[in-house]
């Protein structure tokens, strides 16, 4: 029997229910930096960056879901993560992700030529989107 103590992780967007399994471990990247949660962590509410989660599974697995921001709540042995989208790697057609890498490069390349800072934001949260689509991926295998 394993000495870890085990907490429940969801993930819920719009659409409804992504994850919902038994964890030892969740690493997330907040707005402040990279921090982990286990059981019985105190009640917590983070802001969340693009970047995928990482989870320890019960049965030793690691797995990642690609996480587009939102927020982590932990509270009562429950990470609950709520954003406007979440992908698992098998979810995720990695040739649309690297089109939209392109797509947002090019888009940063003219909104800084054109000076325009609103188009600079929105290309920037798209190509970070695509990288974290695409590097969810290659995490899978690891």
């Amino acid at each position: 029997m394993s000495e870890h103590k085990i907490f429940r992780i969801n993930i819920v967007t719009p659409d409804g229910l992504v994850y919902d399994h038994r964890s030892t471990l969740v690493v997330v990247r907040a707005i402040g930096g990279e921090i982990g949660f286990e059981a019985d962590h105190e009640p917590t509410l983070v802001s969340l960056q693009i970047a995928p989660v990482k989870i320890y599974r019960v049965n030793g697995q690691i797995q990642y879901v690609a996480v587009n921001g939102g927020f982590l709540e932990m509270d009562d042995n429950v990470a609950t993560i709520v954003a406007n989208t979440a992908e698992r790697p098998s979810d995720i057609d990695v040739g649309r992700a690297q089109t939209a890498e392109e797509r947002a490069r090019e888009q940063i390349k003219k909104a800084k030529q054109d000076h325009d800072k609103a188009a600079l934001r929105r290309a920037t949260v798209a190509l970070n989107r695509a990288i974290n689509r695409i590097s969810t991926v290659s995490l899978k295998n690891h």
